[in-house]
């Protein structure tokens, strides 16, 4: 915690309060095998992928939950961009912006417990 460098100093109470434990979400790597241009993963929420692409290509990302409860899949490149979100609801597609890592988070809404998927990504 920071004063701005003009401003004077104060007195402040500072409260961290941690509620329950999350599983903490691992991050693998997706690849595509040769001449392929998708790859699907089974998973259970929280799950972080992370793969490479290229500057103008083309990226759809689908996310089919097994029930439960609703997940999530959030897009971004490794520059922080966030790029968009895929659902049971619909998938996301987009033309990449940069030659990068992309990572791709699958979550469900807090509190919700762990969710099983299946994802598909495809690049072309």
């Amino acid at each position: 915690v920071r004063a701005p460098a003009d401003a004077p100093g104060s007195n402040f109470t500072l409260t961290v309060t941690v509620v329950g434990s999350q599983p903490q979400p691992t991050t693998k790597r997706i690849t595509f095998a040769p001449g392929a241009v998708s790859a699907t993963e089974y998973g259970a929420t929280p799950q972080n992928y992370v793969l490479k692409a290229i500057r103008g290509q083309t990226m759809i990302v689908e996310l089919f939950p097994d029930g439960g409860a609703p997940a999530s899949a959030r897009i971004s490149g490794a520059d922080g961009r966030g790029l968009g979100t895929a659902s049971e609801r619909g998938a996301w597609a987009g033309a990449l912006p940069g030659t990068q890592d992309y990572y791709i988070n699958v979550a469900a809404p807090p509190g919700a417990g762990r969710t099983g998927f299946t994802l598909r990504v495809t690049i072309y």
